[in-house]
């Protein structure tokens, strides 16, 4: 097992995640006590729906918290990978509830077109609203660009959750603008269902990538990144094929399992130090932390017209060409893995 640490300790982390999320939190207490005031003073379906989506952000805080400290524990004997696959849980969670509110916000809806509602100090609730908007938008940007910088799931769920809810209430507010211009108050309703709907969306992206990640779906990022690597002209002419190329995610670490042909001549600690140096080269040369996995093979004399180790006492064909490796090549087995 080959493992370069990154500059950045995992107990910074830790705090800089945990920090994140905390804040969050605490901004997202002031949010829902802004639309739930608006909602309280105006008796509006559509703000009632836009304030018990400002509680899953809380709700959906909280569980981040609780997944992120949970995937900054150590691999051990259960665990050997780590715990890093908490947070799509953790996302999952919050994209179930997430489905789950869409639905009961849509029920609300069709049953205010239905019995109608009661407006009033639309204007007031403007305010209030708004206020909670810009400081979900702000947060949102804030919280999903340390999502990103810090590799953490669970933290850019809830960005993108808060950012959807800036967008909801928007429309909201927009909804009640036409009820305040035509006097049709309807429209409180109509909006109502399309936050719903767009809650739906929401939820459902959000579960669909998490299902995809904790299926150990491929990333094709990452697989692009090093056959970009692999075919750069800093290779070393003694890594003569590169194939079965896996890769998986958890938590800030992704692994990576390939095989290696070496010279079939050369002894295990020859091949041995040569694959380390080669797999730690890539890894500098990556934002993300990885940890490799190789397996070394001899090249039984199969690879010398490609092949570009010089002096080389058991060549069978002279070196025609450098080989370019394809993105779907490198993912294959080879001869003697199949």
């Amino acid at each position: 097992m080959i493992q370069l640490e990154k500059l950045e300790p995992v107990m910074s982390f830790t705090f800089n995640r945990l920090q994140v999320l905390f804040f969050s939190l605490f901004i997202s207490l002031t949010v829902i006590a802004l639309k739930w005031w608006a909602f309280i003073i105006s008796g509006s379906l559509a703000l009632k729906t836009d304030a018990l989506e400002s509680v899953l952000n809380i709700a959906a805080t909280i569980l981040a918290i609780i997944a992120t400290y949970q995937a900054q524990r150590p691999a051990d004997a259960n665990h050997p990978y780590g715990h890093g696959k908490i947070e799509y849980f953790s996302s999952t969670v919050e994209g179930g509830m997430m489905l789950f509110a869409s639905f009961y916000l849509f029920y609300e809806g069709a049953h205010g077109l239905i019995s109608g509602t009661n407006l009033r100090n639309l204007s007031d609730a403007f305010l209030f609203s708004g206020a909670g908007a810009v400081l979900n938008a702000g947060l949102g940007a804030w919280q999903l660009h340390h999502g990103k910088r810090l590799k953490s799931e669970a933290i850019i769920a809830d960005a993108k959750h808060l950012l959807a809810d800036f967008y909801t209430t928007l429309g909201v507010i927009l909804g009640l603008l036409l009820v305040k211009a035509t006097g049709l108050v309807i429209f409180d309703s109509i909006m109502g269902i399309i936050v719903a709907l767009l809650l739906f969306y929401n939820a459902y992206k959000i579960i669909e990538k998490s299902a995809k990640v904790l299926s150990d779906i491929e990333d094709p990022v990452l697989i692009k990144k090093i056959v970009e690597e692999i075919n750069s002209p800093s290779k070393p002419q003694h890594i003569i094929d590169v194939h079965h190329l896996r890769t998986f995610r958890s938590g800030i670490k992704n692994f990576v399992d390939l095989h290696l042909v070496m010279p079939e001549f050369w002894d295990i600690r020859q091949s041995h130090d040569a694959a380390e140096n080669y797999c730690n080269n890539i890894n500098h040369k990556f934002s993300e932390e990885c940890e490799f996995h190789p397996h070394i093979e001899p090249c039984w004399q199969k690879f010398c017209a490609r092949c570009e180790v010089d002096p080389c006492p058991i060549r069978q064909k002279p070196f025609e060409a450098r080989h370019t490796f394809k993105e779907e090549e490198v993912a294959l087995p080879g001869e003697d893995d199949t």
